[in-house]
């Protein structure tokens, strides 16, 4: 008998291995062949069989494994492929590939991990000698999907919550202590559209590659993606605290490199400014704080925190961190304005223009008169380094004000591109072009051609009209109208001085207004991950606050209630 049970359990583990060895030696063929529907109808296949079998049948147990076991299996191949194609990228691989045993096990660390990662690195194409490093690239073209690791790792981050949440533990459900927010369903209608989209461009015979293309929308739904990641997460006093110290230090590292390297080194590597030109002029800015719109973004948030803490802690500072949030606040400042980003310009005013509202008239008054003058005289510097002498509008646009005439034009400057576009998209004006949709442009740099067709335009809200037409608009506008509508009806219900994160992602919002409108901002996944930060940070801190509130006053009416007795 025990000779038996022992080539039972030989003959188990043999059938397991091999089992094991097919299904890599399957998924490898898949992806290195470039053939992953392959791997992807695999795993419909597992997914299927969860859905459609019972919870205490033997086949449901064995899906699930497998499932996670393909899942595991397929992100390691993939991963080991970057690995091996990319020298510059050794280390960074090698610890995600020792990190991925978590994606299944341990998702709050893999989620801080991600978050490190959009917060430490850049998102820029190259500089002008070619050796800039940009991780949102690495691994793209390894997938028909044109997604990065990056990418890769949040959808396999919000598939692992889904395992967990439905098919790990179905007693607990699916909305088991997570936060409810309005979005949710403004994200699955926008899902829906884009996934009719993906049928018309199967259909229409378009390459993949094009249909999910970093220049089309797909940035959209990784928004929607990190809001449910972060929702679902961060559920705890603790964890919130942690993401809320964790982005301070990031922005104070990335604060106070941006300002060394601006004043002891040559400032930011990739900076346009110092090749490009104007009217003939080269603007020749030599130096520059930070190219990169995110890192603007972050340290917008970052200082309207600090200026928060300073103003309205709801205890008395230390020494030391009254240093530290004053530094932060003023270095970031400077680092935006010596960006010569002017749509960051106009981000930090309308950030500090809310912070001062959200401030007593005798704070506004104390604080807002000395920080006026100072933005006025530091931005007035910048503008006359970037564009030289100039009067009014000029002085600041001179790309969409007239040589001729002096008043803002449409049939010059920045503003022609999206009158060109314009010309494409009232062709479909309703649904638009698609997703891989083009325009022939007429671009403001003289090293592109006229008429050259191109899949993008410098205004977020124009390139997803072409994209997606004006029901694509009409759902994007609606995130923001009620993520809005949510954080003004809700915020008063706490108090002044604890909102102070949760205002400073409200105002990372407001921060962005003008690269939505005079920018493409969709096109950038960074970006549109730190959006999604914005969006997620006061549905976290509301919600948990009503909920510490809740538990605070039922122990109250339990104190009360035994005296009474």
């Amino acid at each position: 008998m025990r000779f038996q049970s022992t080539i039972f359990r030989l003959s188990n583990k043999a059938v397991l291995l091999f089992g094991f060895i097919v299904l890599v030696a399957y998924l490898v063929y898949a992806i290195i062949m470039k053939q992953a529907y392959l791997a992807f109808s695999l795993l419909a296949v597992f997914f299927f069989l969860i859905l459609f079998t019972k919870t205490t049948s033997t086949v449901y147990r064995y899906a699930n494994k497998l499932f996670l076991l393909s899942l595991y299996i397929l992100i390691s191949i993939y991963t080991y492929i970057i690995f091996l194609g990319a020298d510059a990228f050794k280390a960074l691989m090698l610890f995600i590939i020792l990190m991925i045993p978590l994606l299944f096990t341990r998702l709050k660390i893999t989620t801080y991990i991600y978050l490190a990662l959009i917060l430490l690195f850049e998102q820029v194409g190259t500089d002008y000698t070619g050796k800039a490093f940009n991780l949102y690239d690495k691994g793209r073209g390894m997938l028909p999907f044109e997604l990065s690791l990056v990418n890769v790792l949040l959808l396999f981050i919000a598939v692992s919550i889904i395992i967990h949440k439905i098919i790990l533990y179905p007693r607990k459900g699916f909305n088991h202590e997570s936060f409810s927010c309005n979005l949710y369903k403004y994200f699955w209608i926008f899902n829906l559209l884009f996934g009719c989209y993906v049928i018309w461009g199967i259909v229409a015979g378009i390459p993949p590659s094009q249909i999910f293309h970093r220049r089309g929308v797909i940035n959209i739904v990784n928004l929607g993606v990190f809001v449910f990641v972060m929702l679902n997460i961060f559920r705890a006093d603790k964890d919130y605290e942690r993401v809320k110290n964790m982005f301070m230090g990031f922005v104070a590292i990335k604060a106070f490199w941006g300002l060394v390297r601006y004043i002891f080194l040559k400032g930011d590597p990739v900076n346009m400014y110092a090749y490009a030109t104007y009217d003939g002029k080269a603007i020749g800015l030599k130096k520059i704080t930070f190219f990169d719109v995110t890192d603007n973004l972050m340290l917008g948030i970052g200082a309207f925190y600090a200026l928060w803490m300073l103003v309205n802690s709801k205890s008395r500072l230390s020494r030391s961190s009254t240093l530290f949030y004053s530094s932060v606040a003023i270095i970031c400042i400077f680092d935006i304005v010596f960006s010569y980003r002017r749509a960051a310009w106009g981000g930090l005013v309308m950030s500090l223009a809310w912070f001062f509202l959200n401030m007593p008239m005798r704070k506004r008054i104390a604080i807002g008169i000395p920080a006026g003058i100072l933005c006025i005289v530091l931005l007035s510097n910048a503008a006359s380094q970037r564009f030289g002498e100039g009067e009014g509008l000029g002085a600041i646009a001179p790309d969409i004000v007239s040589k001729k005439s002096g008043g803002v034009t449409a049939d010059e400057g920045r503003f022609l591109e999206i009158k060109t576009a314009w010309q494409t998209i009232k062709k479909n004006p309703i649904f638009g072009m698609g997703p891989w949709g083009k325009y022939k442009a007429i671009r403001l740099s003289k090293r592109v051609d006229l008429g050259l067709p191109t899949n993008l335009v410098h205004s977020s809200v124009f390139h997803l009209w072409l994209k997606m037409g004006l029901i694509g608009v009409l759902v994007f506008i609606a995130f923001f109208y009620k993520y809005v509508q949510f954080w003004l009806t809700r915020r008063r219900e706490m108090p002044l001085e604890i909102r102070g994160f949760e205002e400073a992602a409200f105002a990372g919002f407001l921060f962005l207004i003008p690269e939505i409108f005079f920018a493409t901002i969709i096109i950038e996944y960074r970006t549109m991950a730190l959006l999604g930060l914005c969006f997620a940070i006061p549905y976290i801190g509301y919600y948990l606050y009503k909920k510490k509130s809740q538990v605070m006053s039922h122990e109250v009416f339990l104190q009360n209630k035994h005296v009474t007795i």
